[in-house]
């Protein structure tokens, strides 16, 4: 059928739509009895018709993929078609998302008097995810210590930490009281909205560094935020993309005629 290797000594194939009769006959085996029966068609098909050769999609030694390119279900389908099991990738940024305030609650719970409902944590994550992050969402309290702690504990398994609120002009501004020892710097910018901002290496313990981007609590700013100086990052270092040296990728020499599909 369509895609078979040639019998040896054909040199075409005749589409069965073009025969008489149009149909197959009993499927046989090896070993089976020989078939029976004859065909017929009107016209001698010319060499090598409705043949695909060995190589004719890509040469040996043809770049499959070139390295940085994404993933694409049609790209898994070339390289599963010329044998190749896996390759090297980028891996997925691991994001610790922290959302900050005694006065948050998460969408779904009972609204408290008082309290308002976290959209930065779900709009961030869900631009994140879509960049191609692994993100691990945290809410802690109100509390520098508390904040401390989680990225002590949590630090040296993420890859950048990214917070929303508590970085302002206000009285009591937590991620600015937790960060600013560990490394953190707050400034504002030209920007409105999203004029505060913080940035830094935070130094862990044993003398390792977690990058840190701290964004204002109000959602626009938040996002707008991650618009300008966290997703570029994720557009130049995207993960997903195949990151091995192109000459690791290569088209196998292959040995069999294939017929071509008519359909």
């Amino acid at each position: 059928m369509t895609g078979a290797a040639i019998p040896i000594g054909a040199d075409a194939v005749i589409p069965i739509e073009l025969a008489d009769p149009p149909r197959f006959g009993e499927l046989r085996r090896a070993g089976d009895p020989a078939p029976q029966g004859s065909v017929r068609f009107v016209a001698a098909p010319a060499p090598a018709e409705f043949v695909r050769t060995a190589g004719s999609d890509l040469p040996a030694g043809a770049i499959l993929l070139d390295a940085g390119v994404r993933l694409t279900p049609s790209r898994i389908g070339l390289l599963a078609n010329a044998g190749v099991r896996s390759v090297p990738v980028r891996p997925k940024p691991r994001i610790l998302l922290v959302s900050t305030g005694d006065e948050v609650s998460a969408p779904g719970e009972p609204l408290a008097p008082g309290r308002i409902y976290d959209a930065n944590t779900p709009l961030l994550a869900s631009a994140l995810r879509g960049a191609g992050a692994d993100v691990e969402v945290c809410r802690v309290s109100d509390s520098p210590d508390a904040l401390r702690r989680l990225v002590v504990e949590e630090g040296s398994t993420a890859d950048v930490l990214v917070t929303s609120g508590g970085i302002s002009a206000g009285a009591y501004e937590v991620v600015r009281e937790a960060l600013a020892g560990l490394g953190a710097e707050f400034t504002g910018l030209a920007l409105q909205p999203g004029g505060p901002q913080g940035c830094g290496g935070l130094a862990l313990p044993g003398g390792g560094s977690l990058p840190a981007l701290c964004f204002p609590g109000n959602p626009v700013s938040s996002a707008l935020s991650a618009e300008l100086f966290l997703l570029p990052c994720s557009a130049r270092t995207p993960a997903g993309r195949h990151c091995a040296p192109p000459s690791t990728c290569r088209s196998p020499t292959r040995s069999t005629r294939r017929r071509r599909s008519t359909s």
